[in-house]
Order: C-alpha cells, then structure tokens, then sequence
C-alpha cells in the first residue's frame, strides 16, 4: 500500500452520497487520498470531508460539464490535474475510465451482484454493508438554521418538501423530470421545492407567489433541517433521496419516493421502510 491513493467514482450529487463510505473508509488507510468533484458541487463536497485533513479535493473547471461523459474523470486525466503525484493507489469505481465514454466489459458482467450500488463498492473491494458504519455527516446548523427560517417565515412552519428533477437554472439529462402535481397540489399545506417554483403552472394558486430563487441555497446539505422538519417529503429517486438515508425524519408525517430502485438495498442505513415508494403515484 502507499501513502496516495486516489479514488475515481461517478460524480453526480447523489453518486457523491453513495460513495461516502468509501472514501471515509480509505482516508482512515491512507495518509493522503485524492478525489474530484464538479464545481458546482464543490461546496457541499468540502463541507462534507472539512474535518478530514488528509483529503484533496480537486475542483474541476466551470467548463468540465460540457464534456460527453462530465460524470467521470478518465483515467488518462489524472496527471492532467495531479501533475505532482507519481506514486499512488488507484481505486477506481465506475462504468466508463475512458474519454469517449466506451462502458467497460465488466460492468456488465457483474450484474450477479445487484445494482449499480453495489457494483460501486465490489470495484472498491469493500463489502457494501461497510456504509452502516458511517452514518453521519458533517452539518453546519447554523446555515441550516438560516435556511429555514428563511423559508418558514415565507411558507410557514406547516410545509411539505417536494424534489423532482426540474430546476430553473438547469436541465437533467435522460431524466424523467416531474412528479405528478395534481397528486400533491391542495389549498392547505404550502409545497416547497428547493430548486424551482412547484406553483409555476398554476399562477392562479394562492400558494403561487411564495416562492423565489432566493431560496435556493448553493450548498445541498444546507437543506437538512428543511427536510427534517417538513410535514411532508414527497420525491423522485435524486440526490435529495439519497441525503434522507442521514436524516432524522421520524417526525415527518409523511414520506413518498418515486422510484423502480430498490432503495432499501441502497440505503441499508436509512428508514425507506418507513416510506411509501412506488414507481409511480
């Protein structure tokens, strides 16, 4: 073993959560351990390994997303950003490790061993229940704090939270975008969404008006306290999903996933058998 290692995985918000214990695992075995994340990750991704002095991450440029295959670093790109670091211990998690996106042949192959999940953690020779071990995460409450009283003193403390893949900035790529609204929208409990106004196609709601872009925070994990203290969590298999496996929701009445994922397997360590998942509602 050497004292580097440099861990490549899929780099998307959600994908970052499920390779949390990975990385918490191997900067315990090595003295220095590097990663990548994509910019406009970079915050929740510092604040998540602050208190861990032997990890580097390396912020890729605002123009990395453009890239054909942005969720990857290839493997001949590592010198390209760590031109200091020759010697190394290269774990490497993944579906593609090459610039034209080519899939590698096991990926495949490994389908005996379930989901993508626990592919992940096989290539990173550690046995999946190891994210049982790690279950918490590095908050900062007084962000979270402001964050929701700035929403509460909008929408009041009686709120649900509602997560799909729209955003007003951005769109997801071959993903499916919208819940069903008309499953959830009444004229009771305000609904929250923290990337995009959930009121957009009905100007005439009295709810309409109460969102605005202001709320949205650039840091993820500064929606913690928002969801722990919502009355209701209705979503789609996201990175949000993925953050509920590190949250105390045992007061939230209610709690809906959207989702053909096993997320019980996923997340052995959260409280998805507390939750009503269907595929579809």
């Amino acid at each position: 073993m050497k004292n580097n290692c440099v861990i490549l995985y899929h780099l998307f918000t959600g994908d970052c959560l499920t390779m949390y214990a990975c990385i918490r695992y191997y900067l315990e075995e090595y003295k220095q351990v590097y990663i990548f994340c994509l910019k406009r990750c970079s915050k929740f991704i510092n604040q998540l390994y602050d208190k861990h002095s032997n990890i580097n991450i390396i912020v890729l440029p605002d123009d990395y997303e453009k890239n054909k295959m942005y969720y990857i670093v290839p493997i001949n790109n590592i010198s390209k950003y760590l031109p200091d670091i020759k010697d190394y211990d290269l774990i490497k998690t993944g579906n593609s490790f090459n610039e034209d996106g080519h899939i590698i042949p096991e990926w495949d192959k490994m389908t005996y061993l379930g989901e993508f999940w626990r592919k992940f953690y096989f290539q990173a020779n550690l046995d999946y229940s190891i994210r049982n071990k790690y279950l918490h995460i590095n908050r900062n409450c007084l962000r979270e704090l402001e964050l929701y009283n700035k929403i509460i003193k909008i929408y009041g403390k009686n709120y649900i939270f509602i997560q799909d893949h729209h955003h007003i900035s951005y769109s997801h790529k071959g993903r499916m975008v919208h819940l069903n609204k008309e499953c959830i929208i009444n004229d009771n409990i305000p609904i929250f969404h923290p990337n995009a106004n959930f009121y957009n196609e009905y100007k005439n709601h009295k709810f309409y008006n109460l969102w605005n872009k202001e709320l949205i925070s650039d840091n993820f994990l500064d929606y913690c306290m928002v969801l722990e203290k919502a009355h209701g969590i209705y979503m789609m298999d996201s990175s949000f999903s993925n953050l509920c496996a590190y949250l105390d929701l045992s007061n939230v009445k209610f709690k809906k996933l959207q989702t053909k994922l096993d997320y019980i397997d996923y997340h052995p360590m959260g409280d998805f058998d507390t939750w009503e998942i269907k595929s579809k509602f």
